[in-house]
């Protein structure tokens, strides 16, 4: 599938705006430390940043996720089921 970048540069240098994405539908893949995802949580905004460590807690495994050109990685626990698309390539 072909996706197409928000107006953001948290993924810069590998991935700028107004670059589009190659992705595969997320189906409970194994993910790894490194793997660029698209998350998406309550306002339906998505957003593509690399996986930088896998944690588990209480309530079970999440991804704490960094866009490359970031200085601090998000402040939200991404959990499996907020996991969209795995991105797989980028059209420059």
């Amino acid at each position: 599938h072909l996706g197409n970048l928000f107006n953001s540069t948290s993924m810069s240098p590998f991935l700028n705006y107004p670059n589009n994405y190659l992705y595969i539908d997320y189906k409970g893949q194994n993910l790894r430390i490194g793997d660029i995802i698209v998350y998406g949580f309550n306002n339906n905004i998505n957003y593509v940043h690399s996986i930088c460590n896998i944690k588990k807690d209480d309530n079970g495994t999440h991804y704490v996720m960094k866009g490359y050109n970031n200085g601090f990685t998000d402040k939200i626990k991404v959990r499996k089921e907020m996991i969209k698309e795995i991105v797989v390539g980028v059209i420059y």
